[in-house]
């Protein structure tokens, strides 16, 4: 016996996982932009959202999700802009954030 406690080995036994998924999964499901969606993509966002929600409940995964608003190439000039990053992810509309400041927060 190491001397450490069942729940300091599960800690560290434990794998990190970053997942980046959809601005769109932190609204709730049946508003309309959401059912829209899903009429249109094949349910996409709900098998995203039983993902994540298999992800959050694992005792095997420590998972941090991130969704970012619409993706682009373009590069942030940071002199005029900042990120907004919101645990709850109610962010103001256009939520455009480019792909090098989603990686670099990742």
């Amino acid at each position: 016996h190491s001397g450490r406690s069942n729940e300091e080995t599960a800690t560290e036994e434990r794998i990190r996982f970053i997942r980046i998924s959809d601005l769109i999964l932190s609204k709730n499901p049946w508003s309309f932009i959401p059912v829209l969606a899903n009429t249109f993509q094949s349910m996409v966002f709900r098998y995203q959202d039983m993902a994540e929600r298999v992800l959050e409940e694992s005792t095997l995964v420590d998972t941090i999700i991130l969704r970012p608003g619409d993706l682009t190439d373009e590069d942030r000039d940071t002199d005029i802009t900042h990120l907004q990053v919101c645990e709850s992810g109610n962010l103001p509309y256009p939520a455009v954030v480019g792909r090098e400041d989603v990686a670099a927060l990742a």
